[in-house]
């Protein structure tokens, strides 16, 4: 019992900080790597969730993404298009600064696993945010902007 009574005197400050955002987003997307050989930019668009601690978030993101191929390649490649779904940890340096990253998976004909490192500037109700997804064999950057549609 004792042990239950710290675990929430220490979790319900925790919570009762907490703060609930959810908005869409869209950015530009540019192959790199060897993924650069065969497709050249792309965009995206999202569902956006996060939901605040203090100065550290757990966020989630589904998305569309779609990559064209380059047209002056002597053999034609497909291009690429999928839906993602990633979920991860940011941390604010300040009230508008942050750093996060993300896990998740493509899902496309050439599915694969998904790490995102990125950093990002939020104002009231703008997220603007840049980064690179470096585990799959087609890594990009992306430079995007999030517009919070609501906080809770």
């Amino acid at each position: 019992m004792k042990k239950f009574l710290i675990a929430a005197f220490l979790l319900v400050p925790l919570f009762s900080f907490a703060q609930l955002r959810v908005g869409v987003g869209a950015g530009y997307l540019g192959a790199i790597g060897g993924f650069s050989d065969t497709h050249g930019s792309g965009f995206n668009v999202s569902a956006v969730g996060e939901y605040e601690f203090a100065m550290v978030s757990v966020i989630g993101e589904l998305g569309y993404n779609s990559f064209s191929a380059k047209d002056d390649l002597n053999v034609p490649v497909p291009d690429v298009d999928g839906i993602s779904f990633t979920a991860g940890v940011r941390a604010y340096l300040n009230q508008k600064l942050y750093f996060e990253t993300q896990a998740g998976y493509y899902f496309s004909d050439f599915g694969d696993a998904a790490w995102i490192v990125s950093a990002g500037y939020q104002l009231e109700k703008i997220d603007f945010n840049a980064g690179i997804n470096i585990l799959t064999p087609y890594q990009f950057f992306n430079v995007g902007v999030a517009y919070r549609l609501f906080s809770k």
